[in-house]
């Protein structure tokens, strides 16, 4: 791709940002809701350090999401408390991952 072409393509884009800020917001929205339904899938994944990420980022998101997030938070207390109150919840492979799930709380 030449430099003209390359500008050929962005020029539209930089001299009007109102259609390249919806398409930021658009793809900001379809990306947040994804990401947020794979933390709430990964909750309670057998794999425990896909597990501790997943926790941990409820917890960030229960501290800064505010009150959009209210009710991703609600359904979350109850995987969170499974987390927990598993078996091997304090062994030493899972206990900062337990950690993690009572601070969310």
């Amino acid at each position: 791709m030449t430099s003209s072409s390359f500008q050929t393509h962005i020029a539209p884009t930089v001299s009007n940002p109102r259609p390249s800020a919806y398409l930021l917001l658009t793809l900001q929205q379809t990306c947040l809701q994804f990401f947020l339904e794979s933390i709430a899938a990964s909750l309670l994944d057998p794999n425990t350090h896909v597990r501790h990420a997943a926790v941990y980022g409820m917890g960030v998101i229960a501290k800064f999401g505010g009150p959009a997030y209210i009710p991703m938070i609600q359904a979350s207390i109850a995987p969170l408390c499974k987390v927990i109150n598993m078996p091997e919840a304090k062994s030493a492979d899972n206990v900062h991952c337990t950690e993690n799930a009572i601070s969310a709380i």
